[in-house]
């Protein structure tokens, strides 16, 4: 049991496919020097002892842990997360597996962020996540909850914790987005670009249009794939982290890293090409998707939605395509924690509207 006087906290937490993000928010109201965090969505299997060998005999775990590693000791089995990654085997991301949003994979990484953010190492976390359109059925969404609410005593970079979570809402993937900055009234709809996924939602004010919602594996993969089959072509293997970082150089405009082949340098015209023909691609997909779902003879794609607030990390690659063809749309202010900031937003006020939902605390 934990102890009931143990701080509580209120999340907005969002297993993505690339990254997994989780922002915390005291119940006293009292602000944590970071409230969000992210990590890669990737973990790996790794022994403890080789990480001891990095120190002398008696140092501790905690002091052998470099910045940015991270190491989460759960049911007799330890995983590496962020740069750790790399020094451990069996790297997955679990990628394709619906199972993913509610099995360890995910509850090892909420651990991982939980423990970054929050100061105590014994609390309780009152949590609201979120299922994509194509998952979103009862079924899975009552799964979801039962499977990721729990108490879990594990150590967190060689130090003992303890955390209570619930899991109070299960969401629609993008719904965080529509709390988060959509409108009170009117008709309005979400594009939420991820990873690999793109979840479009549609509302009358907050009520969402059940009809008008759907989802495809789409995202800024293809995009990072692009630039790694170039490299292929040099046969030089450009890792995920890496084209990540290239796309985000070339999208602020910056000069691009330096990619070598052995001697030889990756010519940057090919890396660019690649990147802007598989963005106006995706740009194209996404359109496509959009208007078989909001499809209405005579009209526009969208034209019935008076706001259409693009959130995920995609927009950053494809918002001003995209708003070429929606004037309506609308990018929030850091788009990629847009989501989680509305699922936080709903945690804390779910108590307004269900008395009881944390009775179990």
């Amino acid at each position: 049991m934990i102890n009931v006087s143990s701080p509580i906290y209120y999340a907005g937490f969002d297993p993505g496919s690339g990254n997994t993000a989780l922002q915390v928010l005291a119940s006293d109201g009292i602000d944590l020097p970071t409230d969000i965090a992210t990590i890669e969505s990737t973990i790996a299997d790794i022994d403890p002892n080789t990480l001891l060998n990095r120190g002398d005999v008696d140092s501790p775990l905690a002091s052998v842990l470099h910045t940015g590693e991270c190491l989460i000791s759960w049911n007799g089995n330890h995983y590496g997360l962020g740069d750790l990654v790399k020094q451990g085997r069996n790297a997955r991301d679990e990628l394709g597996n619906p199972n993913r949003y509610w099995s360890d994979h995910a509850k090892i990484l909420l651990l991982a962020l939980a423990s970054q953010l929050v100061p105590e190492r014994t609390f309780t976390l009152r949590l609201v996540t979120a299922l994509p359109v194509t998952l979103y059925t009862r079924a899975t969404r009552l799964r979801m909850k039962n499977e990721l609410s729990g108490i879990y005593h594990f150590e967190y970079n060689g130090c003992s914790h303890t955390i209570a979570v619930r899991v109070g809402y299960v969401a629609m993937e993008g719904q965080g987005i529509l709390i988060h900055c959509g409108q009170e009234q009117g008709e309005q709809a979400v594009m939420d670009i991820g990873e690999r996924t793109l979840d479009c939602i549609a509302a009358d004010g907050q009520k969402l249009l059940t009809n008008l919602c759907g989802g495809e594996q789409l995202g800024i993969g293809q995009i990072v794939d692009s630039i790694k089959a170039v490299g292929k072509r040099y046969e030089r293997v450009i890792n995920t982290t890496t084209a990540h970082h290239i796309l985000s150089v070339y999208v602020h405009q910056q000069p691009l890293p330096e990619i070598r082949a052995n001697t030889m340098p990756i010519p940057e015209a090919e890396i660019v090409d690649a990147i802007t023909k598989s963005t106006d691609n995706l740009a194209k997909r996404v359109l496509s998707f959009a208007g078989s779902l909001w499809n209405v003879e005579g009209e526009a794609v969208g034209a019935r939605f008076e706001q259409i607030s693009l959130g995920g990390g995609g927009a950053y690659y494809l918002g001003p395509l995209l708003k070429s063809r929606l004037p309506q749309i609308v990018i929030p202010p850091d788009p990629e924690y847009a989501n989680i900031r509305g699922y936080a937003d709903l945690a804390l006020t779910l108590e307004e509207k269900v008395t009881t939902i944390w009775e179990n605390d």
